[in-house]
């Protein structure tokens, strides 16, 4: 569906001379990732909505895609995958988020991790999309200051809203899993 979205959009654009028929190629996959990420994002709040839990949702969505943005991750193959990914990812957060309750010392744990995984690691490079050196080490930089100010207001969110820094934890362990994953998924 995206690519024909995206072809659609582009064939638009190349025939009122908008884009050069030379970088179609390039705005088609351009379009078919933003449209992506839209279905992606659609998707996460309609099952937040539907589940009542729009929230952590929120939450989640804010975390999950600001960090992931600097630090890279898995990135499956096709876009049904994605979604699939996408979805069983967000489900496991709802569930963790909602029936388990972190402690400061596990918060601490993870940033510990977080901070060891994204400094040896990130920016985890997608093959479609390699980063330049100065463009890497901005990410790194930009990763580790959102990494840690986000365990800060997890760990100031737990003195008030457990909840809250529950779905703030967890989004932060979503994203620690897909660099984990993308290691993993690269040497196999």
């Amino acid at each position: 569906m995206e690519e024909r979205i995206a072809y659609s959009i582009c064939n638009k654009l190349a025939e009122k001379n908008v884009i050069k028929n030379n970088y179609f190629d390039v705005y088609k996959y351009g379009l078919e990732l933003i449209v992506s990420t839209i279905i992606s994002i659609f998707i996460v709040i309609s099952v937040g909505i539907i589940l009542k839990q729009i929230d952590v949702t929120l939450i989640f969505l804010a975390v999950f895609i600001g960090l992931r943005r600097f630090t890279g991750g898995y990135h499956a193959s096709t876009y049904i995958k994605c979604k699939i990914c996408m979805i069983t990812v967000y489900l496991i957060y709802l569930v963790l988020t909602n029936f388990t309750n972190i402690s400061t010392i596990a918060v601490i744990c993870q940033f510990c991790v977080g901070i060891v995984l994204i400094t040896l690691l990130c920016p985890i490079e997608n093959d479609n999309k390699p980063l330049k050196t100065n463009v890497k080490k901005k990410s790194k930089i930009i990763s580790l200051i959102l990494f840690t100010t986000i365990s800060a207001l997890c760990i100031v969110l737990s003195l008030f809203m457990m909840r809250l820094s529950n779905a703030v934890f967890y989004s932060e362990s979503c994203v620690i899993a897909l660099i984990i994953l993308s290691i993993i998924h690269r040497r196999f």
